[in-house]
């Protein structure tokens, strides 16, 4: 399912000191649903012109050739994204290596996989010690809301993004107990759907709490970006003075003021 930790933990592996000098060359690819071929390999080749697929797919494997590999394909979601890109990576006994994470058990058998890893929930304290740390930054929970605090956290069921989410929305917000109280009674509200759609409705939680400013900005990017799109910071702040959905403040740079508003958001 969505939201339980495959990425991170794939990115905690992709990034790890030791492997980036194991391999001549890292790759990582976000695949997700609705995926398409040429994007993907524009975003590996780093090549925006290029409209051949063909071209791109034979100029990857040319570099690869020979060469010790690790490629990340994230999130697939079926296997004719891999039947087709397959084709381009070398199978030179090199020691490369290819890491997909899914949300399909099956798919790993399609693929032919040595080695599988099934990502759980969190227990309920590796919960609450994600959600304090996304709150209070590492600093101690006051003693008046750990209670409030706990009940949130038994109710996003150790999924990682939710607990995420609820931390963001709350390190922003009013730190009372009467506003987390209101927040608990929302959250518990969601405990008897399924795990895919409670994930939705505490994402749609979060969002109906954005203060005004945000929401344009916040509809904006979910609107225009695909999943996994690489936004450039510059470009999304001309994006949006552009459309005029941030509203001047005397005294302040129009782009610092987007700026902070995109940082407030993420």
């Amino acid at each position: 399912m969505g939201g339980i930790g495959k990425t991170t933990l794939a990115r905690f592996v992709y990034d790890d000191p030791s492997l980036r000098e194991r391999f001549d060359k890292r790759y990582w690819v976000a695949i997700s649903q609705e995926y398409h071929l040429l994007r993907i390999l524009q975003g590996i080749m780093d090549d925006k012109e290029s409209t051949s697929i063909i071209d791109l797919g034979t100029r990857l494997y040319q570099i690869l050739k020979g060469l010790r590999y690790l490629i990340v394909l994230d999130d697939m979601w079926d296997l004719r994204a891999w039947e087709y890109l397959r084709q381009y990576f070398p199978e030179d006994k090199t020691g490369s290596r290819i890491l997909v994470t899914s949300r399909d058990k099956n798919l790993a058998d399609g693929l032919g996989s040595t080695k599988t890893c099934d990502v759980g929930f969190l227990s309920k304290e590796k919960s609450w010690e994600l959600f304090s740390d996304r709150v209070f930054g590492g600093m101690c929970c006051p003693s008046e809301l750990e209670t409030i605090g706990r009940q949130i956290v038994e109710n996003c069921r150790g999924l990682p993004l939710g607990i995420i989410t609820i931390a963001g929305l709350l390190s922003k917000s009013s730190k009372t107990c009467e506003y987390w109280s209101s927040v608990s009674k929302d959250v518990a509200a969601l405990v008897n759907l399924d795990d895919n759609e409670r994930c939705k409705n505490i994402l749609s939680l979060c969002y109906d709490c954005l203060p005004l400013h945000l929401k344009p900005l916040f509809l904006h990017i979910g609107g225009f970006y695909d999943e996994d799109y690489n936004i450039v910071m510059d470009y999304l702040i001309s994006e949006l003075v552009a459309f005029a959905l941030v509203r001047p403040i005397p005294g302040k740079p129009i782009q610092q003021v987007t700026k902070d508003y995109i940082m407030e958001l993420f």
